[in-house]
């Protein structure tokens, strides 16, 4: 979402813009998906406005419906998250499902060399993944950071996440709203997509982990984490599970926040939720402060 609201920024103010996403559609953590004849919110669950910036932005989504007031100060999307990433993403030059493998700075140029083996070459540069994936992509192609910068970024730290997703046959009593943050030692999100308005069939429950079960259980092999997550949320649904999805987010939210909105470093530029804060707002907000301060140059 931070590199989509800076790529939109500076197009409007007469940039070319390109924007290259590993993921199969862009925006990160705004992920949908379907699988079983349901549709999954997976990542990010909701949306705040508490940003100002970002409320602007945000505006347009939720005039036109796409979306809609959920609980308290939430905001969900009726078509899934994804659903408002691909509006941001609109009208952008956008290669999703293609990984830059290493990035290089010579002759006033980054050149980004893709894993088709294509470069792209570009004037300035904005860096969203995980802080950690960009600091690698800049050592794999020779760039060498000032000691304070390199220290400054290496600071970064990330909570994981383990999230499931599930298919069942039966009836689901996932709160008034259609989620519920259970109070126990796994779970830490149980939602009912079909509750949410995001799937066209009841039974589609999305499960997220807390961030000490997510840590402990990494590395065990997944039958582990499956089981006690389907545990843990038997309180949520009554009938047979028909299926379920299991994905691990390596970096799911930030666990500290960097001091400044990005870090500029001549033409280059890191933005995400880890430098803006743990929500979408925050990513958003990144972004547009690192396009505004790359134009400013």
């Amino acid at each position: 979402m931070a590199g989509l609201a800076a790529g939109q920024r500076m197009q409007a103010s007469g940039w070319r813009v390109k924007i290259v996403d590993k993921g199969r559609v862009a925006g990160g953590r705004m992920a949908t998906r379907t699988f079983d004849e349901g549709r999954f919110d997976y990542g990010a669950q909701f949306f705040t406005t508490r940003d100002a910036a970002f409320a602007d932005v945000a505006r347009s989504w939720i005039d036109s419906g796409l979306a809609v007031p959920w609980s308290g100060h939430r905001f969900r999307a009726a078509g899934g998250m994804r659903a408002v990433a691909e509006t941001l993403a609109a009208g952008l030059d956008v290669r999703p499902g293609v990984e830059v493998t290493r990035l290089e700075f010579a002759a006033d140029k980054w050149a980004a060399e893709l894993e088709t083996g294509e470069t792209v070459e570009a004037a300035t540069l904005i860096l969203t993944p995980p802080v950690p994936q960009s600091l690698a992509l800049l050592e794999q192609g020779g760039v060498e950071l000032e000691t304070a910068d390199r220290a400054l970024l290496e600071q970064a730290r990330y909570w994981k996440c383990i999230t499931i997703l599930v298919r069942v046959e039966g009836t689901t009593q996932v709160g008034e709203c259609g989620f519920v943050e259970p109070q126990n030692e796994v779970l830490a999100w149980a939602g009912d997509n079909y509750a949410k308005g995001v799937s066209p069939v009841p039974g589609c429950l999305t499960l997220h982990g807390t961030k000490d079960f997510s840590e402990a259980h990494w590395d065990e092999p997944q039958a582990v984490a499956v089981h006690a997550m389907l545990e843990a949320a038997e309180p949520y649904f009554q009938g047979r599970i028909r299926s379920y999805y299991l994905h691990r987010w390596r970096y799911a939210e930030p666990s500290m926040q960097m001091p400044e909105l990005f870090h500029g470093i001549g033409g280059l530029a890191f933005a995400g939720d880890v430098f803006g804060g743990a929500r979408v707002g925050g990513a958003v907000c990144s972004g547009l402060a690192a396009a505004d301060y790359l134009m400013a140059r």
